[in-house]
């Protein structure tokens, strides 16, 4: 007579069977969420660009490109929109006088995902092809604070990052 059940060497096969498809599925559903964080930031700096022609056509006397090819604009620190009202340029890359003050808030919505700053600015000055939009955002790890720091080259339409910093970017040295 045969007994019902199994036998200990098909739970044995069943339960590693088990664990190399966790193993398999776990690298997968971490790289997912690192994405997603990715695209979150890639999305916010594209917003941040359409915010700075938004403050062009608000302000007409403002040049963006010129403002951030000649000094930083930081449009959020630690998480909160702040207002710009100084190093604004017109067309000719002339400082504005007197200086108009711009709400970020008036333009972007509050950064999400982890985002905490946001800065643009080109790498020398002048430097038209290097203007960027440097997007800092944390990101959760059991080792400290870490940060994701990704950089939207403006006149390029190129997206590059620095993974895992021990601090978010405040000047574009920080940036990729």
């Amino acid at each position: 007579m045969r007994q019902k059940g199994f036998t200990l060497i098909e739970l044995l096969i069943v339960i590693v069977i088990i664990a190399i498809l966790a193993a398999a599925l776990i690298p997968n559903i971490l790289n997912a969420r690192a994405r997603a964080l990715q695209a979150a930031a890639q999305s916010y700096a594209r917003d941040v660009v359409s915010a700075l022609e938004s403050v062009q056509s608000a302000f007409s006397r403002i040049d963006w490109q010129q403002t951030a090819a000649n000094s930083l604009i930081t449009i959020a620190t630690n998480g909160a929109l702040g207002s710009t009202n100084s190093g604004w340029r017109d067309a000719f890359g002339n400082v504005l006088n007197p200086q108009p003050t711009v709400n970020w808030s008036d333009f972007l919505r509050v950064p999400t995902n982890g985002i905490t700053n946001v800065i643009v600015g080109s790498s020398a000055a002048g430097n038209f092809d290097n203007i960027r939009v440097c997007i800092s955002q944390r990101v959760p790890t059991t080792a400290g604070q870490r940060f994701n720091i990704y950089s939207l080259y403006v006149n390029g339409n190129r997206f590059e990052s620095r993974l895992n910093q021990t601090s978010a970017a405040t000047a574009m040295a920080d940036c990729p």
